[in-house]
C-alpha cells in the first residue's frame, strides 16, 4: 500500500468518528505522511480525537497523546490561532491521564508563565511526574530545577542524577549540563575526562 493510499484509508474512518483513525490522520497531515503537510487539518483531527478521548475514554493513551499534541499546536500557533491558555488546557487534560509529554510541557508552561501564572513549584512537580516515567525533557528540566533551586530545594546531587538520566537518552541539554557537573564536581566526583566525553 502506498503512503498516499495509507493516508486516504484513514479519511473515511476519521470522518466516521473513529478516534484512532482521527489521531493517525492528524499525524499524517502533521508529518506529511502520504499527503501534503497541512497543519490546519492536523489541528482539526487532533481536536476531533482529543474531544472523543475526553468524552469517551479518558484513560486511553492514544487520546491523551492527541490531547498533548493539540496543546503543542495551540502553544505554537500551528494550524490554529496561537493560544497558550488553550494549550495549557490540553496539556492538563493529557497530564491528568499520566501522559509524560503533556506533563513535561505543562511544566514548561508553569516554568515560563505561558498561559498560567508562573509557578516554579508546580513546574518542578510536573517535570518530576514526566521524569519518573523516563521522559528525557522532564528529566533535564527537573535537573535544572535542582541545579538552581527553582521550585525545589537546591540539590546538586539530584541535579546530577536527572541530567545523567536525560543525557543517557541523548538529550543535548542534559548532556551539556552533565558535562558542567563533571567539570566542576557538582553532585559527582570532578572529572575533566567525563566532562569532555
Amino acid at each position: 500500500m502506498s503512503k498516499g493510499a495509507m493516508a486516504e484509508q484513514f479519511v473515511q474512518q476519521a470522518e466516521d468518528g473513529d478516534p484512532q483513525a482521527q489521531f493517525t490522520l492528524a499525524c499524517c497531515y502533521f508529518n506529511a505522511w502520504g499527503c501534503n503537510k497541512d497543519l490546519e487539518l492536523a489541528a482539526k483531527w487532533f481536536g476531533e480525537a482529543s474531544h472523543q478521548g475526553h468524552l469517551k475514554a479518558q484513560n486511553n493513551y492514544g487520546y491523551a497523546r492527541a490531547q498533548a499534541n493539540l496543546g503543542i499546536m495551540y502553544q505554537n500557533g500551528w494550524g490554529v490561532e496561537k493560544n497558550r491558555e488553550t494549550a495549557v488546557k490540553w496539556y492538563r487534560i493529557a497530564s491528568n491521564q499520566g501522559h509524560a509529554d503533556g506533563q513535561a510541557n505543562l511544566g514548561v508552561c508553569y516554568h515560563n508563565g505561558w498561559g498560567v501564572k508562573k509557578n516554579l513549584e508546580l513546574a518542578a512537580h510536573w517535570y518530576r511526574l514526566a521524569a519518573e516515567q523516563g521522559d528525557q525533557y522532564g528529566q533535564a528540566n527537573l535537573g535544572v530545577c535542582y541545579d538552581n533551586g527553582w521550585g525545589v530545594e537546591k540539590d546538586l546531587n539530584e541535579a546530577f542524577k536527572w541530567y545523567k538520566l536525560a543525557a543517557e537518552q541523548g538529550h543535548a541539554y542534559g548532556q551539556n549540563n552533565l558535562g558542567r557537573c563533571y567539570e566542576n564536581g557538582w553532585g559527582c566526583t570532578q572529572s575533566i575526562d567525563e566532562a569532555v566525553r
